[in-house]
């Protein structure tokens, strides 16, 4: 079975639409679990704002099922993504192997 890389604190991408641009986004990490002293995320979110109508789009992007988990709560991992109806997609670019001993 194939691993993929588990996100972290700054490895979502917000890719707004054409006319849009992306709020902040914010992340939703593990206190007790980290790779390099960053934070693994599993989830993000982020608002995009149209720029003349002002409408406004939020796009959450949830971990799904993984071989790691906390409860019934996942990591993300690269290549996970979420687009919304207008267009703006959240999506995971990481590159953070986690080890076991």
């Amino acid at each position: 079975m194939a691993s993929k890389a588990v996100a972290v604190v700054g490895d979502a991408i917000a890719v707004p639409a054409a006319s849009f641009a992306p709020g902040p986004i914010v992340y939703t990490s593990y206190s007790n679990l980290s790779i390099g002293g960053t934070a693994v995320i599993y989830s993000v979110a982020c608002t995009f704002t149209h720029s003349s109508t002002g409408a406004t789009e939020p796009i959450v992007l949830m971990a799904g099922s993984t071989t790691l988990q906390k409860g019934s709560t996942g990591v993300l991992v690269n290549g996970d993504s979420q687009k919304g109806a207008l267009g703006n997609e959240l999506k995971i670019v990481a590159s953070s192997n986690l080890l076991t001993a």
